[in-house]
């Protein structure tokens, strides 16, 4: 059985409300998707719906496939605070773990941002913001898709490369956390 990854702006379907439903529940799951400042469910709820629906944001599903199938929606790649031809905020969560398995498909998503298209500016740059107790997503930006900057940031015996630091930016089980930014700029530019 080959399977592959796809990414979807938009996916007929006849449950889409039921597929909307289980991406906002799923991403409940992910404790990097969320700070102390978000209590409950309802308000987790309401910050999904608000980010996902911005206006200067675009969102794709991350759909399973199976012998060329759609099979199940596995995630999002998310865009946010898009400035057309200048710049955006990346975001991406998979709700099966497989985050590794995903690289090609963020790197194309990437590509797609630094194009220009009909309807779209090729941004200049993107950026990333990383809570710093997500290290591995940090270190995996930086990595495997080209995230960085000219700071090296430690947490415990690791260092990952910065643009910089928002110090005690977020609140995470009870305690202040910095937030990481990182930066890739369009090499097309």
């Amino acid at each position: 059985m080959a399977v592959d990854y796809q990414a979807i702006r938009l996916i007929p379907h006849p449950n889409r409300a039921n597929i909307i439903s289980h991406i906002m529940r799923s991403m409940l799951k992910f404790e990097t998707m969320f700070t102390d400042y978000q209590k409950n469910e309802e308000t987790k709820l309401q910050a999904i719906a608000l980010s996902l629906t911005r206006p200067d944001s675009l969102t794709w599903e991350v759909w399973r496939a199976e012998d060329g199938k759609v099979v199940d929606v596995v995630g999002i790649l998310h865009l946010a605070k898009i400035r057309n031809g200048h710049d955006g905020v990346a975001h991406y969560v998979f709700f099966d773990g497989d985050l590794r398995g995903k690289t090609a498909l963020i790197s194309k998503l990437l590509d797609w941002a630094f194009t220009d298209h009909e309807d779209w500016d090729a941004l200049q740059r993107l950026t990333i913001e990383v809570p710093d107790y997500a290290f591995a997503l940090a270190r995996h930006a930086q990595k495997k898709l080209g995230f960085g900057g000219p700071f090296k940031h430690r947490i415990g015996g690791k260092t990952v490369e910065v643009e910089g630091v928002i110090q005690g930016a977020l609140i995470w089980r009870g305690e202040p956390r910095d937030l990481l930014i990182m930066g890739k700029l369009n090499d097309n530019a």
